[in-house]
């Protein structure tokens, strides 16, 4: 890029963002609305009436609006917008987020340095984060029909029970139990707040559940229960995603259908290249929202929408899923399920079906470890040692061993260790064979 073409671009993008909060206030104080629902112009002190404003400042933010090509004067100098131009109006939804960037951009510097936080949660964020997330995304009724368009290709009268994770303060949710009287919808979100928000909105159809729970321990009960799980814009926000997929995998029925919707940005950072109006503005509101959180607990996934939608195809597939090229993308993952392991995790979601959540009263894993422990008079750890001085390789060096010896995953022989150990009644759910269908856009 030439210097004045580098200079300019630079130049407008800073302007942008001071526009930017010129469009908020405008779209805040119902300014936008009431110039799109006029006919015709107006002189600054009628729409400053007919909005309850006070005329001089609504004088300078038109000001600012006819400067930037988003409002026009006639030749009697009174404001319009062009009537073929007001439906762009309607696709502003994402300034909701604007001040809440603004706000958290010093919190998300600390991030940045070395010797600060990893990250933060969203029930770390402004309260008011749970509206504009919910706000950003406008009138939701055609969204929805998008989403579920491709996914439904068995009969809309089988969808029995519908899972939303990730619900926020339910704004999907709503709609899936408008859409499916007859079905029993569930929305699930780690954010106190915004499962508090969701119970108390008016309008939530009978047939809707809200619950706080974490997507990585979903409910014991839930197990191959449901005909749709509705993942939006929650990918990759997660510190864990593989986890996340496990939990899916088991609460999913056998024909069940999960539909997965993430920003469509590239993984590799040439590809978003003059990308400013999406892949840049993506980046920047991942860099102090998304991104924190995806790196907010220990061991993180960290993707935010850097992740991107090569990385995050990969990371399906890497459940053992056949790529199937269309339009969106499908991943079926395998119906004998045994033979692979959750994407990026050291466990497969059968053997995941013998134990209970952590924290729980009973965890066949953990028994085991005790029993290695108390047999030996050591600890875990330092029976792992003792197996590394005797065989001269590393733990991972010996795992891999025995998984050469006995042609399969060491994770597949996990199951072995629990034969002789009796849980408490209703605590083993069975394993069955699925196939799980991920519709990516």
């Amino acid at each position: 890029m030439e210097f004045e073409s580098y200079k300019s671009n630079i130049s407008t993008i800073i302007a942008g963002g001071f526009v930017t909060s010129a469009l908020t206030i405008g779209r805040k104080l119902g300014l936008f609305d009431t110039l799109t629902k006029l006919t015709t112009p107006v002189t600054s002190q009628h729409l400053a009436d007919l909005c309850y404003l006070k005329e001089r400042y609504v004088r300078e933010w038109l000001g600012c609006m006819v400067a930037s090509n988003i409002v026009s004067l006639d030749d009697d100098d009174n404001y319009f917008i062009p009537e073929h131009c007001k439906p762009v109006l309607g696709d502003m939804n994402i300034l909701c987020i604007y001040p809440l960037v603004n706000a958290m951009t010093k919190r998300a510097m600390e991030c940045f340095r070395k010797e600060g936080p990893d990250g933060y949660g969203f029930e770390d964020m402004p309260t008011e984060m749970v509206d504009a997330q919910d706000g950003r995304l406008g009138e939701v009724n055609g969204l929805v029909n998008a989403i579920l368009e491709p996914v439904l290709a068995m009969r809309e009268s089988s969808v029995l029970n519908i899972l939303d994770i990730g619900s926020g303060a339910g704004v999907f949710t709503r709609v899936l139990g408008k859409r499916f009287p007859g079905a029993a919808v569930f929305g699930v979100d780690v954010n106190e707040l915004a499962i508090k928000k969701a119970i108390t909105k008016p309008g939530s159809p009978s047939n809707v559940t809200y619950l706080q729970a974490s997507v990585s321990c979903l409910p014991s009960n839930w197990t191959n229960k449901f005909d749709l799980v509705l993942i939006y814009g929650v990918l990759h926000d997660l510190s864990c995603p593989s986890e996340c997929m496990c939990e899916v995998s088991r609460v999913l029925k056998y024909d069940g259908v999960v539909s997965i919707a993430d920003p469509h940005v590239h993984s590799n950072h040439k590809d978003n290249s003059g990308d400013f109006s999406h892949a840049g503005m993506a980046y920047a509101i991942s860099s102090v929202i998304c991104l924190p959180s995806s790196m907010s607990t220990e061991g993180a996934a960290g993707n935010g929408i850097g992740w991107g939608i090569e990385n995050r195809e990969a990371f399906l597939s890497e459940a053992g899923c056949g790529r199937i090229v269309s339009s969106p993308g499908i991943h079926k993952i395998p119906a004998d399920r045994s033979q692979r392991v959750c994407p990026g995790a050291n466990r497969d979601p059968v053997d995941r079906s013998h134990r209970v959540c952590p924290g729980t009263d009973w965890d066949p894993v953990d028994r085991h470890i005790k029993s290695v422990q108390e047999l030996t008079g050591t600890q875990w750890t330092d029976h792992i040692e003792s197996v590394q001085e005797l065989t001269g390789t590393q733990w991972t060096d010996h795992i891999e061993s025995v998984e050469a010896h006995t042609g399969g995953g060491i994770i597949r022989s996990i199951p072995s260790l629990f034969r002789n150990l009796q849980p408490p009644s209703g605590q083993i759910t069975s394993s069955v064979s699925k196939n799980i269908e991920l519709e990516v856009p």
